[in-house]
């Protein structure tokens, strides 16, 4: 009897008090963040959507945001974890053994869920999203503190009925504004894939370069997704393409091939630059193209990071730290540069970025949603969808 009336809203402690307030302000702020992330990544409007999940290839959102299991009815999973941190607040406010109950009941569902979304994330999607394995921890944190202090006697089908309805009129209200954007979306979809069909297949490059940002096959040809970047390290489009580019690669890594191709806008290797602009953009090509095929991405996103600090002395420190002193300036290196250069004769290039997508040339900057209804459009018509 005394098991079936224990209540941590009543009887906890306060430490146990704090550690639950704590964890539902953490998993309602991490659900706000995983929400607002969730239509950044469907819906992008630029490139400035936030990055503090994106830590590496295995520790980030974009794995999870893009699998079947992030929304129901296009309603992101994460604005339920908000509902969840309220109601735990909720009870601990209203002090409730009724409510205290039902949030017992929600937080053993909830933490079923979060125990298979880990195991599906790490053993299908091979990648863990850092802020919702936090709300994992968090969720998980509530319902031992629940286990530890309270019981369920019985349930109150009010309390229950007032959670449905209103988890049913929030969902339903992002579900509306998400089902807004996915109408923009697929109209935005259809007039990109009709422009894309329209270009010219020009083809890929005769001789393929030796840097790689993505490679999933040995042959850069033989992969179904086929991506040639003319680029610049002093060009800022050329950066901006490269954070594009970056969050799309966990999605379409399996299918991907992305090569490098050194584009200076710099008349001290490029002959088809007749004034001084970027002074410093020959210099970096030379340096990265010193580095080894597994530092390669690492130099590269080095050297975008930053960009406004590129002068003489930043690319000697740059060759230091990668120990490429003694190459970059070598004859030999300046005239593989060079011989790059001249690929872009092919393809009439005359600014950066320069993008080749399975053999068709756009110029300019690709936001993310543009490159990813592409990329889907070229696996749909290969069967690889």
């Amino acid at each position: 009897m005394e098991n079936e009336n224990k209540s941590l809203y009543k009887n906890g402690t306060s430490t146990t008090h704090a550690l639950l307030v704590m964890s539902s302000l953490i998993m309602i702020g991490l659900s706000i963040y995983l929400t607002n992330h969730y239509f950044q990544t469907h819906f992008p409007q630029g490139l400035g959507s936030s990055t503090l999940c994106e830590i590496n290839s295995f520790l980030n959102c974009g794995a999870a945001t893009y699998s079947p299991l992030s929304n129901i009815a296009g309603v992101p999973i994460a604005v339920f974890g908000v509902f969840i941190g309220l109601f735990l607040l909720g009870g601990y406010l209203f002090n409730d053994k009724s409510v205290e109950e039902t949030n017992y009941l929600i937080l053993i569902l909830n933490g079923a869920g979060c125990v298979l979304l880990f195991l599906y994330s790490l053993f299908i999607l091979k990648s863990l999203c850092p802020f919702c394995t936090l709300y994992y921890v968090f969720s998980l944190l509530a319902l031992y503190l629940f286990w530890k202090n309270s019981s369920i006697s019985s349930l109150s089908l009010k309390t229950l009925s007032i959670y449905g309805v209103a988890v049913a009129f929030g969902a339903t209200a992002v579900g509306s504004n998400s089902w807004k954007k996915q109408d923009y979306h697929e109209k935005l979809k259809a007039s990109l894939i009709k422009q894309f069909d329209s270009l010219k297949i020009v083809g890929d490059p005769k001789t393929e370069s030796p840097h790689r940002l993505v490679s999933t096959t040995k042959s850069f040809k033989d992969a179904p997704l086929r991506i040639t970047i003319f680029s610049d390290f002093q060009c800022p489009a050329c950066k901006q393409l490269a954070l594009s580019i970056e969050k799309i690669i966990p999605r379409y890594k399996k299918s991907l091939n992305i090569q490098y191709m050194f584009y200076p806008l710099d008349m001290n290797c490029n002959p088809s630059i007749k004034r001084p602009f970027h002074n410093y953009a020959c210099s970096a090509a030379f340096a990265s193209s010193c580095l080894s095929n597994d530092k390669f991405t690492e130099g590269h996103d080095e050297i975008f990071e930053h960009q406004d600090k590129i002068d003489g002395q930043w690319i000697k420190n740059f060759a230091k730290k990668f120990k490429v002193t003694s190459c970059y300036q070598k004859k030999e290196i300046k005239e593989k540069v060079v011989e790059m250069i001249k690929q872009a004769d092919e393809y009439n290039i005359k600014s950066t970025p320069t993008l080749l997508i399975n053999g068709r040339k756009i110029e300019g900057v690709l936001m993310p949603n543009q490159l990813s209804i592409i990329l889907d459009s070229l696996l749909k018509k290969k069967g690889k969808s």
